[in-house]
């Protein structure tokens, strides 16, 4: 049961909360609140008592990740300069054609 309180926090942070959050407050803000709410459920986590203390800590540890899982890689996405960007996409569209090409000599 302790193991999937944090798994089940995971995946309704990730599926439910992070996308929401994420448009309201802005993904940064959203990077450090996560952050900021993990440590304190490790407190939590670390300074239990009871196992209902732990199940709560993991279950909103939980939750902070999986709103971070959600959103670093956007967050990281927007980071890249357009250059950067665009170099990709070309890279992608000659892979593409390099593919398309492979399969008409076979």
């Amino acid at each position: 049961m302790i193991v999937s309180t944090f798994v089940a926090g995971n995946m309704c942070g990730a599926v439910f909360l992070a996308s929401w959050l994420a448009d309201r407050f802005g993904r940064k803000k959203l990077l450090i609140v996560s952050a900021a709410v993990f440590a304190a459920a490790s407190l939590l986590q670390v300074f239990s008592v009871t196992i209902a203390m732990l199940c709560c800590g993991r279950a909103i540890s939980g939750l902070a990740i999986g709103c971070l899982t959600m959103v670093v890689p956007l967050y990281n996405a927007e980071l890249v300069r357009r250059r950067r960007r665009e170099k990709d996409r070309q890279r992608g569209a000659d892979r593409e054609g390099q593919t398309e090409e492979r399969e008409d000599e076979r």
